[in-house]
């Protein structure tokens, strides 16, 4: 995206490529097309900006009613029959569920419009896989799967939110471990990208993604077709986009049907 200042306001500009190749002479070169789409962003910007509101004034009945229904199940509140327990416990999870949801819109908002800040620290490469890790492996126990653990030993140190690339190292783990058979292995690997990149990663040997869902899997709300395991509202990989790129890096998916899925980004060693 290019940003252009004209007058009083920005515009905005998405370059496009067209390669140019005469048949006569052979000569052959590209030309750069800058395509105006200041209406499309201020659209989206407007679209993020509702979301954002709707979901802040969501929040705050749905918490009190969250807590309304947790309190209800007390027991020092009196005796509630069998049938009333279950299905105050059906409302609390859905409460919960929503809860998350809300929350996950906006923390994506904030993200897309650039409000959340990154706290960047000096973190230990071997020490984040590390807790990454010893956080996952209940789960990965529980679901009889084993977390193994590489890391390419050139690598020290890299500068990164440690609580902002939780969420990405959970989500990336978390699905791994949803999609994937029990008496299998998950992989949390950081290998060097090139001289300035470290590229960490999740692998998984799953049933894979269909190569025409490759592309789409980072998109808001999009769910692979034929996936019975998913739950959520199918926005924790497109939150994880956000906060790799906020970081300066990028997100990808390598997959295929049968052989399981490999889900990687890449961090700049330094800020």
């Amino acid at each position: 995206m290019v940003i252009l200042r004209s007058g009083n306001e920005d515009r905005y500009f998405l370059p496009r490529t067209l390669a140019i190749e005469d048949a006569i002479t052979g000569l052959q070169g590209a030309a750069v097309i800058l395509q105006d789409v200041t209406k499309f962003r201020l659209l989206d910007d407007a679209k993020n900006n509702l979301v954002g509101t709707v979901s802040h004034e969501l929040k705050t009945p749905l918490t009190s009613l969250r807590l309304a229904l947790y309190l209800l199940l007390e027991p020092n509140l009196g005796p509630i029959t069998a049938e009333q327990r279950e299905l105050l416990e059906t409302a609390r999870d859905g409460a919960d569920r929503l809860l998350r949801i809300i929350n996950d819109l906006l923390d994506l908002s904030r993200l897309e419009s650039g409000i959340s800040e990154l706290n960047r620290t000096e973190v230990e490469v071997e020490g984040l896989l590390n807790e990454m890790g010893a956080e996952i492996r209940p789960i990965l126990q529980e679901a009889e799967q084993r977390l193994v653990i590489e890391k390419a030993p050139e690598l020290a140190s890299v500068a990164v939110d440690r609580d902002r690339l939780r969420h990405v190292f959970i989500n990336l783990l978390g699905n791994a471990s949803k999609y994937s058979p029990p008496h299998s292995t998950i992989t949390l690997y950081a290998v060097p990208a090139d001289s300035e990149f470290i590229r960490f990663g999740v692998r998984d040997q799953g049933p894979g993604i269909p190569p025409e869902s490759v592309g789409r899997v980072f998109d808001r709300f999009y769910r692979v077709p034929g996936q019975t395991r998913a739950k959520g509202a199918g926005l924790g990989l497109t939150i994880s986009r956000e906060i790799v790129v906020a970081h300066g890096g990028s997100i990808a998916c390598s997959s295929e049907p049968g052989k399981g899925s490999d889900f990687y980004f890449n961090l700049p060693q330094k800020a």
